[in-house]
């Protein structure tokens, strides 16, 4: 059999880069020995970190400012190349660039999955169309493989954290929280937060708080957790997160790329999505409570709709604006007395 290079464009997101490595999974079950490229237009440790350990994927940052990036799309050999095309935004110029590098050679294939039935389909490339309404992104795999001509194989995401190392001893019981996303829309506002952790506090006294954050949402987590007896955890590299998550007796947070990776661990998670975007929810994750209010909810599914909360701190989602602080504490119970027997 001629053995093929795979490839997988994404802009350099967490979550999207898990997509990618189930994705690598799945095409090494289907055919042994390959390995698939992922390909990021930005620059990114932290997935450096992520992905090393992961035998069936490699990671090769190409961002369009760098001189390296225009140098090296003579040389790329027939490739398999998939990616996913944004919903509410037209294809970046530099992702149609690479794609084009990617396929030049006879022998090459492209592949599309088109999340809105109205897109503009591409003649030169395979298209997979989904439902972002109510299908899963993480339930094509399956799909691509065979758009690639390879056997369907179907898995469920999953990342093994003991690849990165002994388990990190926070603290001997502790909740994990993250409240903050990289949109404000999709954040859980300071005031809310503090009632959730209120609730918790007094629902869990036998358990320690830790609350995790990037470098820029730091000041709001302070806000957050003030006058609680918490830990804040601050731009843990990718091993550390792995392990923090791995640890905790259980982990809430908004629809970001951690909680897709709390997801991925199999750690008991509640997840304080939207509807927005339900594609990319967690449904695959067997440990996972995914809460959202639908009584004021005006989503569409495709990142359109009327849906705002006007807030302080800015505009957010009302479906995850309405998510009371009860139904996590609920939630949470739930998933520690199902848990209880691994001994956390």
């Amino acid at each position: 059999m001629r053995e093929h290079n795979y490839a997988y464009i994404f802009g350099g997101a967490i979550g999207d880069a898990l997509l990618g490595a189930h994705l690598g999974r799945s095409l090494a079950e289907a055919q042994p020995g390959a390995r698939l490229t992922l390909i990021t237009t930005r620059e990114n440790p932290f997935l450096r970190d992520l992905l090393k350990p992961l035998t069936f994927v490699r990671l090769l940052e190409m961002p369009k400012g760098r001189l390296r990036s225009w140098a090296m799309l003579p040389f790329f050999r027939a490739y398999h190349l998939v990616f996913s095309e944004p919903l509410s935004a037209p294809i970046p110029l530099w992702w149609r660039i690479l794609a084009r590098a990617l396929t030049a050679r006879p022998g090459s294939v492209e592949v599309h999955c088109v999340g809105k039935s109205d897109t503009v389909l591409f003649p030169c490339a395979k298209s997979i169309v989904y439902d972002c309404r109510t299908d899963n992104v993480f339930d094509l795999p399956p799909k691509i493989l065979v758009a690639w001509g390879l056997p369907s194989v179907s898995l469920t995401p999953h990342l093994e954290a003991s690849l990165y190392g002994p388990l990190e001893q926070v603290a001997e019981r502790y909740l994990l929280f993250h409240f903050s996303a990289p949109s404000m829309r999709r954040s859980v506002p300071i005031a809310h937060a503090r009632e959730i952790l209120a609730l918790v506090q007094s629902a869990f006294p036998a358990y320690d708080l830790v609350l995790t954050c990037t470098a820029a949402d730091r000041l709001r987590t302070e806000k957050i957790g003030q006058g609680y007896s918490i830990r804040i955890l601050e731009d843990l590299p990718a091993a550390a997160l792995v392990r923090t998550i791995r640890n905790a007796s259980a982990y809430v947070g908004v629809d970001t790329g951690v909680t897709h990776l709390s997801c991925h661990i199999c750690t008991p998670c509640v997840v304080l999505g939207n509807r927005s975007n339900p594609c990319w929810l967690p449904y695959y994750a067997p440990k996972a409570e995914i809460l959202f209010e639908s009584r004021r909810c005006g989503c569409h599914g495709d990142k359109t709709g009327d849906c705002t909360e006007e807030t302080p701190e800015g505009s957010v989602y009302r479906c995850l604006f309405d998510i009371s602080a009860e139904r996590v504490t609920h939630a949470l119970h739930e998933l520690l007395s199902i848990d209880r027997g691994v001994g956390k």
